[in-house]
């Protein structure tokens, strides 16, 4: 120390100073990159926040639709089993094609007029494979009808639940006319080893964890303050899933429509719901008996597109049932167009 304060003393007043000077500069400089690490640590910490959070949401959107998917999955495999014989799968294919004919598919069998005319079907021909599944092929022939009808029937043949493939495809149209006749070969895939329920019938549905589980088929359960609400097949040039979801389309000032739940104080739900929009709506929730909107509503794209929204929140109250608005949307644009498909309730996992 001492050997310090003879070589400090022995310097003059402009080498002190630049010794300070460099002393400062080192000091602040050690600093500068010290600070700069931290923010750099911090940000990176904030954008791996951001992402799991993201990911979060994400994957609480899909753990929602599980229980739509399950579902879609039992109905599609109710269609399918490897101890059906080639005459009960001839019989099920013959019921779809005929249903499909119709101009109304959902009716009952005779009861509309058909889009399609289909005289006579031919027993088709079963192939077996090692591959898990069977194939049953056989031809349709439409007598002549006007080209949109056949087209329509085309489609519907691609999209049913029987694995239906169209192979091939001839139309015919005469020279002085304008309907076309078409022959349609038409495979229906079978998938072997679908697990059937305990009694050996339909494989048993899988369980729903949803309190509440809507899929736009329906206008109940509904309610709608100057808002009209009707049932539709499409969004734009888009089919919803399970093909129908729900128009809500403002007429008067205050408009608004929302579902009405029962819900258990003190717990934690989740809320998910499918919405298009072609102006900006609120979603959010609702008291029911004090009219009262929670916190955290949000405010959905404009894009048009369906985009799932998720909301998660807790029952007021320490104990009893809450009567709540949930989902609950606000219509501050009166020549808004919203479509709503797949609204799910359940209890937060814990």
């Amino acid at each position: 120390m001492t050997t310090l304060n003879n070589f400090w003393d022995k310097l003059s007043p402009r080498e002190r100073n630049l010794a300070i000077a460099a002393a400062t500069a080192v000091t602040l400089v050690t600093l500068f990159f010290c600070a700069n690490k931290a923010y750099t640590r911090i940000s990176e910490l904030n954008e791996n926040i951001e992402s799991l959070e993201h990911n979060l949401l994400y994957y609480i959107a899909l753990e929602a639709r599980s229980g739509s998917v399950d579902r879609a999955y039992q109905v599609v495999a109710a269609e399918h089993s490897s101890e059906w014989s080639a005459a009960e799968i001839h019989d099920r294919l013959r019921r779809e094609i005929y249903r499909l004919a119709q101009k109304d598919p959902q009716a009952a069998p005779g009861t509309v007029e058909n889009l399609v005319e289909i005289p006579r079907l031919q027993t088709g021909v079963i192939k077996d494979s090692d591959l898990g599944y069977r194939e049953y092929q056989l031809t349709i022939k439409v007598p002549p009808k006007d080209i949109n009808s056949i087209m329509t029937f085309l489609v519907r043949l691609q999209a049913s639940q029987q694995s239906l493939r169209i192979d091939g495809l001839e139309l015919v149209r005469a020279p002085d006319g304008t309907q076309v006749g078409a022959t349609i070969q038409v495979t229906r895939t079978i998938v072997d080893g679908v697990p059937a329920s305990p009694e050996g019938g339909q494989p048993a549905p899988a369980a729903v964890t949803s309190l509440f589980d809507w899929d736009g088929a329906a206008v109940e359960p509904w309610q709608a303050t100057n808002v009209n609400l009707s049932i539709v097949d499409a969004i734009g040039e888009y089919s919803p899933d399970g093909g129908t979801c729900l128009l809500a389309v403002p007429t008067g000032p205050g408009a608004s429509a929302s579902v009405p739940q029962t819900l258990q104080a003190g717990t934690t739900y989740e809320l998910s719901v499918d919405i298009a929009s072609s102006a900006p709506v609120i979603l959010g929730l609702q008291d029911a008996e004090t009219n009262a909107v929670f916190e955290g509503s949000r405010e959905t794209a404009s894009d048009g597109r369906l985009n799932r929204y998720s909301l998660l929140f807790t029952v007021p109250g320490d104990s009893g049932s809450v009567k709540l608005n949930a989902p609950y949307l606000v219509f501050t644009n009166p020549d808004v167009q919203v479509h709503i498909d797949d609204v799910i309730l359940r209890e937060a996992l814990q």
